[in-house]
């Protein structure tokens, strides 16, 4: 038998819209995400332009507790599958919870956590370094948000972005 994979809802967090909609919309009106880079100097680099998101408030997309644990890219990515779950219109109490999952693909954890507790390592000694610095960095720190916040028995496969190709390679999961 051939599995299928079938797309429910979607979520964006993006430069130009923090929603689908104001995503999609963003796309009509042709605008642009780029701009200059705000969030650290950038004196002394060649490269000054970035696509930041704006005014994403992540204790409006999550419980604040839960968002004040995770990195900022942990946090896109868990508002991003909380809105598809959302937009999907899916009751987990009526679906087989072994046929659901979510697949995120992601390049790196968070280097911003890694590159700050370095510096407090090296400043002020091992005893200020974040004890959640390992699952502030690990992609896997969605998958476990998303576990925690709905059906315990739904696949929740994070994987870098180059493992996701060979997951579906090696899984029999095709797309489409």
């Amino acid at each position: 038998m051939k599995r299928r994979v079938v797309v429910t809802g979607l979520g964006a967090v993006t430069p130009i819209g923090n929603d689908v909609e104001s995503f999609w919309n963003g796309v009509k009106e042709g605008k642009v995400g780029i701009g200059p880079i705000t969030r650290f100097d950038t004196t002394g680099y060649k490269a000054t332009l970035a696509a930041e998101l704006k005014d994403f408030v992540a204790k409006d997309r999550m419980d604040p507790r839960t968002a004040r644990r995770m990195e900022p890219f942990s946090q896109y990515a868990v508002a991003a599958a909380l809105e598809a779950v959302e937009n999907s219109g899916l009751k987990m109490e009526e679906e087989d919870p072994y046929m659901v999952g979510v697949i995120i693909g992601s390049g790196v954890g968070s280097l911003q956590a890694t590159e700050t507790n370095e510096k407090k390592l090296m400043e002020k000694g091992p005893s200020r370094v974040d004890p959640l610095l390992v699952p502030k960095m690990m992609i896997a720190h969605h998958r476990k948000v998303l576990y925690l916040r709905d059906s315990e028995n739904c696949h929740k496969i994070t994987l870098q972005s180059w493992e996701a190709t060979l997951y579906r390679t090696f899984s029999g999961t095709s797309i489409g």
